[in-house]
Parts: structure tokens; C-alpha cells; sequence
């Protein structure tokens, strides 16, 4: 296997789209945590009709915040599936091949494919924890 395979290629856009997703949650939980949580400006807000839409906004932000994150935990075949990502991730196939292209030098192949399957199982070794705890 070599990082033109299918598979790899199909892990990588996985990989890009979970990072993407992981971005824009985030993005939405840094603009929503002071909404939440900055007493100074909900007393500034007051009682207006701003403050309404103020309070929408809000539970806006916080609901795709929400939304981001279950998508990228989501099982359907269609969804990211962070689980494919980690059992992927657990092929020695794909490690080695991850490796092969990753090593500056031959002799260094080794030493990336051990780095690199140490943390693609602690990675789903993670990921697992959290399906085993939905059950």
C-alpha cells in the first residue's frame, strides 16, 4: 500500500473535513463563551428589544457550536465518522504507508512508523473510550 491508495487518500479527506468541522466548533465556542458568560455585558445589555436578539444570537451560537461537535461524532455512512478515522488508523497497512511517505530519510522509516502507530492507537484508543461509553 502507498499513500495513492484509495484508502489513504479517502483518511486524508477525512482527516481535512474533521479538522475543518473541529474549527468552526471552536470558532463558535470562543464567540459564545462571553456571551454566556460576561455578567458585565449582560448588565450593560439591559431589558431592550437588542437584548432579545442578543439572547438569540446566543443560543444560535451555542446550538451550532453543538451541532459541529455531533457531527464529527456522528456514526451514519455519510457522516465524518471519527470512528472509521480511528479504526482506519489501527491498519499497520496505512501506519506503514504514512510512514514510508513520511520519513525524511530510509533509515528513519522505522522510528516514524513506531511514532506513528503509538499515536494513531492512542488516538483510537480515545475514540473508542467515548463509543464504549454510549453504549
Amino acid at each position: 500500500m502507498n499513500v495513492t491508495d484509495p484508502k489513504i487518500i479517502s483518511l486524508r479527506e477525512s482527516v481535512k473535513a474533521a479538522q475543518q468541522e473541529f474549527n468552526v466548533a471552536v470558532m463558535f465556542h470562543e464567540t459564545w463563551k462571553p456571551t454566556a458568560y460576561d455578567d458585565d455585558l449582560h448588565r450593560r445589555m439591559g431589558t431592550s428589544c437588542a437584548t432579545h436578539t442578543f439572547n438569540v444570537v446566543r443560543v444560535a451560537l451555542r446550538r451550532e457550536m453543538v451541532l459541529a461537535l455531533m457531527r464529527l461524532w456522528d456514526t451514519p455512512r455519510h457522516a465524518l465518522r471519527l470512528e472509521h478515522i480511528a479504526r482506519t488508523l489501527r491498519d499497520q497497512h496505512v501506519i506503514d504507508a504514512l510512514a514510508t511517505d513520511r520519513a525524511p530519510f530510509p533509515e528513519a522509516k522505522d522510528q516514524m512508523k513506531q511514532d506513528l502507530a503509538r499515536r494513531a492507537g492512542e488516538a483510537a484508543d480515545r475514540s473508542q473510550g467515548y463509543f464504549d461509553g454510549l453504549g
